[in-house]
């Protein structure tokens, strides 16, 4: 498939809300289904286990403020609106470095995208069929676009898992939201100034990183709640000249690839799930 870089933000919004349920092989929705469950034990591990979770989930109850919610949250017996639900579920399930990995797209595709949809379906009271087939758009989505830049996000000194993750959840979480196609450009077209994450926590250790995954969450569904009510999002966030493979990209690349086997080689086939909790580069080692 030969494509312009023209219009590929376009391109992946309308296979996004163009895939169907049929249309996926029954063993990449049951790859699926292994990488939702996946998301919720690692999701429920950072919970119990990670020094940063019970200072953000205070941090979310004062920014509540008494307002309550029915989305699900991870280990917590409260329910939340699907933004804040969403930025916890992703910050838990990125917080011991155990969600899943892409290896060609060097990234963790699964906490933004599961956090963003699970608060959306929830709330709506959509289908297991809706919620993967939405989920499986999202991983090439995501996947597709990041094995393109290959390492070129990381020497730019962003985080991907947040930076092209949240393209992917807004997408996605579109779909679930039954928006329309404009809607969801403009949504897409107002993440590209949410892209956000830089690699400095690695200084010191810090929490950024898993905090970066549950905004990355957050702000797709605010964005998708803005867009459905008429804001207007900019053009082309993902090819356009001051786009995100312009600014978050090391070097020129081939946009193009973005689109190679979309729909026919589904990109959750191509991610794996951690046996260990640290990122994936030490795993040999540990062996």
């Amino acid at each position: 498939m030969v494509v312009e870089n023209d219009g590929l933000t376009e391109q992946l919004v309308d296979y996004t809300l163009g895939l169907t349920y049929e249309s996926i092989p029954p063993e990449v929705v049951d790859r699926t289904k292994q990488f939702f469950l996946d998301f919720l034990g690692v999701a429920l591990g950072g919970r119990a286990f990670a020094d940063s979770s019970g200072p953000i989930v205070q941090g979310v109850g004062d920014l509540l403020n008494g307002q309550r919610g029915s989305c699900t949250v991870v280990g917590e017996v409260d329910r939340y609106p699907a933004h804040f639900a969403a930025l916890l579920n992703a910050a838990f399930a990125h917080s011991m470095d155990f969600d899943d990995t892409h290896r060609a797209a060097i990234m963790h595709p699964g906490a933004p995208i599961f956090s963003t949809l699970m608060a959306l379906a929830e709330e709506r009271g959509l289908s297991g069929r809706e919620f993967l087939t939405a989920a499986v758009a999202a991983y090439d989505v995501a996947n597709k676009i990041n094995r393109a830049i290959g390492e070129g996000v990381h020497k730019r000194g962003f985080h991907p898992t947040a930076t092209t993750g949240i393209f992917a959840a807004t997408m996605a979480g579109a779909r679930l939201l039954g928006l329309s196609r404009e809607q969801v450009l403009n949504a897409v077209g107002l993440n590209g100034s949410q892209a956000a994450g830089s690699q400095q926590f690695l200084e010191n250790g810090a929490w950024n990183k898993r905090l970066h995954v549950g905004l990355a969450a957050h702000n797709a569904i605010v964005s998708l709640f803005l867009a459905r009510e008429g804001y207007r999002g900019s053009v082309d966030p993902i090819e356009g000249k001051h786009g995100y493979f312009a600014l978050y990209a090391s070097k020129p690349l081939d946009a193009a690839r973005v689109l190679d086997g979309l729909g026919t080689e589904f990109e959750v086939m191509n991610t794996a799930v951690k046996p260990y909790p640290i990122c994936r580069c030490s795993h040999a080692a540990i062996d």
